[in-house]
């Protein structure tokens, strides 16, 4: 799946039936019913997948996938359901593994995403923030796309404005503008530039020809709950 920073994604896994093979007083392990152990790894995953008991633990913040019962109400041989409720997320950053990464279990991942939660915001002063996906393994997630902010712009492409300023597009909250200016372009916007190859005519992206990037923005809000922050 295509999938850039700044999306706005549904996130969903079935649950399936899972077995708790440990527990501790802080924690339960589960044996993950996806993936194999990689032998050939530097790592030495074991097969299973800690949940914390404590419903204000940060890490459950960080993990889209729950236990039901919940942690808190679960012994070693009970068995539950782990998966991922219906969900809306949106994206920080979107992470490449070429080779696959060595992560200590099969299929290696060829890629990852960092997501945050419907309604929460990005805070550039903290650490430890956001959930991480691993799309392509054998969790059967199904992703899909709610929103695109600026999907009529590819990454790199350069426009004038309609006040003849000259912006690059880096991120849908992040815009560079050739004369050092803040802000963010005023619509309509003509492309001047795709993949650093000067594009030829006067070609005026049809899509800004009404509307406006506040507009743009404001939907994205709606639909992430959050405020717009490049991490």
């Amino acid at each position: 799946m295509d999938v850039r920073a700044g999306d706005v994604l549904s996130v969903r896994c079935e649950p399936v039936d899972a077995r708790v093979s440990n527990d501790s007083p802080h924690y339960v392990f589960v044996r993950w019913p996806w993936g194999d152990i990689d032998r050939e790894s530097r790592y030495r995953w074991n097969g299973d997948r800690a949940f914390p008991r404590r419903p204000d633990h940060y890490e459950r913040d960080m993990d889209l996938f729950c236990l039901e019962p919940d942690a808190a109400d679960l012994a070693v041989g009970d068995v539950c359901q782990v998966g991922i409720p219906a969900a809306t997320v949106h994206v920080l950053s979107v992470e490449q593994f070429d080779p696959p990464q060595d992560s200590g279990w099969l299929p290696r991942p060829t890629w990852s995403l960092s997501v945050m939660r419907h309604g929460q915001t990005f805070d550039p002063d903290l650490e430890d923030q956001g959930c991480l996906m691993y799309p392509g393994g054998h969790e059967p997630m199904e992703l899909e796309l709610l929103f695109r902010p600026y999907a009529f712009l590819e990454i790199g492409d350069e426009v004038v404005d309609a006040e003849g300023e000259a912006w690059r597009f880096e991120h849908p909250w992040s815009w560079h503008c050739s004369s050092g200016r803040s802000g963010t372009p005023t619509w309509p916007l003509t492309l001047l530039a795709r993949a650093s190859e000067p594009v030829k005519g006067n070609v005026v992206v049809a899509e800004t020809l009404s509307g406006s990037h506040k507009a743009e923005e404001a939907r994205w809000r709606d639909l992430a709950g959050a405020q717009p922050v490049v991490p």
